[in-house]
Formats: C-alpha cells, sequence, structure tokens
C-alpha cells in the first residue's frame, strides 16, 4: 500500500523538491528489512538493536531514493503515562494492548 498525496506544489525553497511526490510504504521482502536494519543502525542518534514482536517497517521514498525510515512494534505491556491518559482498567488494558502500536 502506497500513500499517495494529492496534486498540488509544495516545493522545498532550498532543494527543489516536490514534498507531495513523496510516498510511504512498507519493506516488501527480507532484503528491504536488512537494509532498513543496517541503515537505522548506522544513521540513528540512538543505539539500534533491532525490532522484536509484531512490527511493521516503512520507508519514505521519492522516486527511487529512500528519504526516512518508520518503525512500529506492538505496544508496551505497561505504560504509566499512556495507561493513565486512555484511562483504562486492568481488565480492559490486557484486552485491549493489541490495539496500540509504539514508534520506534
Amino acid at each position: 500500500m502506497n500513500l499517495i498525496l494529492p496534486k498540488r506544489s509544495a516545493t522545498t525553497p532550498a532543494a527543489g523538491i516536490d514534498l507531495l511526490q513523496i510516498q510511504v510504504r512498507p519493506t516488501m521482502d527480507f532484503a528491504e528489512c536488512r537494509k532498513w536494519d543496517a541503515l537505522m543502525s548506522a544513521r540513528h542518534d540512538l543505539p539500534y538493536h533491532g525490532l522484536f514482536g509484531k512490527l511493521l517497517r516503512h520507508i519514505a521514498y521519492l522516486e527511487d531514493q529512500w528519504l526516512a525510515l518508520l518503525g512500529w512494534q506492538a505496544g508496551a505491556f505497561k505504560l504509566g503515562a499512556r495507561d493513565r491518559w486512555i484511562d483504562w482498567r486492568a481488565e480492559q488494558q490486557f484486552s485491549r494492548l493489541h490495539l496500540i502500536a509504539n514508534n520506534v
């Protein structure tokens, strides 16, 4: 599934890139997952130890050039601030945790 943005212009002044031409899609195969992991490990400011459990890897790209990496992982089992904000009772938390995704 590609995210296709509306047909209008949002050109960056410095680079002359039409930002509305940027597309986002999930990784398509094992080779892309390996490349995603390698780039995340090499380029991210924080240490990258890989993703685990249920996850999604997405790529933002323009033409054939990868511009950004996005990662999603199953929601943390306990996260006090999130749990208070959602205001789930304990039994709701366990039955609905599969509805939460963390951006990693």
